[in-house]
């Protein structure tokens, strides 16, 4: 039974590398020449940008060959016949549809596996690919492309999508968010997760976490308000449209977006990015290395929204990652980030809004709002600095320690013998 599930997972994995190879054809020499384009690189009357165009549409059309192979095979995993690859042609839709079907070979028992290999046969079976790309992705397309004729036929304003203040775009992202979350749940299961290997109980360690998430919202804002005051000095512009950018329209809309943020888009976040991603590259690469890698990769993601104090999320994504490493629950983690919002968004609403009507802050007002604190803004960061910095350097993980899943996998099989 393993070995015909391992062949199985191979073969999706070998048709999730065709589909990546047909897809990167497609869209790679496109973004490059519209990056290049929007550079003045290459000027807009360019008769290179001509030659450049029909070679693009030329890639574009060979690589639905490797892409559609790929779909076949990849359906073909699933158990169902290979001709449902066609489907491919739809491009991103019909990726997600291929990818939403659920396999017919669903879960691998664990009753049949020894201890060794129940413990890393789920993080084999999960596809990063198939949940960051087909899942997020194929998800985010089809859905566009679905709403789109509803809102032209009913004569709806088709830009709040677009609009970051938006209520319909705030819905609209809950409501992907929560399709998403069931289908990595779903796989979840199809890979014998259950729930104790990431919340082994509900007992909270509310000491370390109340004390940290103080800690670092102490640090984030204090050490962000003197970020943003810098900057505003520098790029005015720049910071009044970011400082203003989440600002909501009213409290029921600021309500929505605490409920939605708490509730539904930070524990998925959480729950993939610490619950999976990182524990599936610490098996491959080690608890540093992982980590790393996670620190990087929310590095990229973050560089192009242009916020100064990028480098304080970062530190943020550090302390969740090690205190994942040092609770072994997620609920731990789910209850960190609460306790870091709402101290944010009481001390919001102390300095800027008391009277919860969200006006629009200029850049000359938030100056002057936040200028008699800077001293006290420079020891605040200073002072929870080293408290964070001495956190990290005494929990940081070793590469001999086991991961969170390893550590509730073995309380788990202790309880039953």
């Amino acid at each position: 039974m393993l070995e015909t599930k391992t062949i199985e997972t191979d073969k999706k994995n070998k048709a999730i590398k065709l589909i990546m190879k047909g897809l990167s054809i497609q869209w790679l020499p496109l973004i490059t020449i519209v990056v290049l384009s929007k550079a003045k690189i290459i000027p807009d009357k360019s008769p290179l940008l001509g030659v450049l165009a029909f070679i693009v549409l030329g890639l574009l059309i060979y690589g639905y060959f490797p892409f559609v192979k790929g779909c076949s095979r990849y359906i073909q995993s699933k158990g169902y016949s290979p001709s449902w690859g066609i489907v491919g042609l739809l491009s991103f839709v019909g990726l997600f549809l291929l990818s939403a079907i659920t396999p017919k070979n669903t879960v691998i028992s664990s009753e049949d596996l020894s201890e060794e290999q129940s413990t890393t046969t789920p993080f084999e079976k999960i596809n990063l690919v198939e949940i960051f790309l087909f899942y997020s992705i194929g998800l985010l397309y089809t859905m566009v492309i679905c709403a789109m004729p509803l809102f032209k036929l009913n004569n709806w304003d088709y830009t709040g999508f677009f609009n970051e203040t938006s209520g319909q775009r705030t819905i609209f992202s809950a409501f992907y968010i929560f399709l998403w979350l069931l289908l990595v749940i779903r796989d979840l299961k199809i890979a014998d997760f259950k729930l104790k290997d990431f919340i082994p109980n509900l007992k909270i360690s509310w000491r370390i976490i109340t004390e940290i998430a103080i800690i670092y919202t102490t640090f984030s804002i204090s050490l962000g308000r003197l970020i943003y005051y810098s900057f505003s000095l520098i790029l005015p512009d720049h910071m009044e449209k970011i400082i203003n950018q989440y600002n909501p329209q009213d409290f029921g809309m600021f309500l929505l977006y605490f409920l939605i943020g708490i509730l539904i888009a930070s524990p998925l976040l959480i729950f993939l990015f610490q619950g999976i991603l990182l524990q599936k590259i610490s098996l491959k690469l080690g608890n540093k290395k992982a980590i790393l890698v996670i620190l990087l990769i929310f590095f990229i993601l973050l560089l192009p929204t242009f916020e100064p104090n990028f480098l304080v999320s970062l530190f943020y994504i550090l302390i969740l990652s090690i205190l994942f490493f040092k609770t072994a629950n997620l609920l731990d983690i789910f209850v960190f980030e609460a306790i870091t919002t709402l101290i944010s968004n009481m001390l919001w609403f102390i300095f800027y809004d008391q009277k919860f009507n969200f006006p629009y802050i200029s850049i000359l007002e938030y100056r002057k709002i936040n200028e008699p604190f800077l001293v006290l803004y420079s020891i605040l960061s200073v002072i929870s600095c080293i408290f964070l910095v001495k956190f990290v350097r005494n929990n940081f993980p070793k590469e001999n320690d086991k991961i969170p899943y390893l550590k509730n996998r073995e309380k788990l099989l202790s309880q039953h013998f």
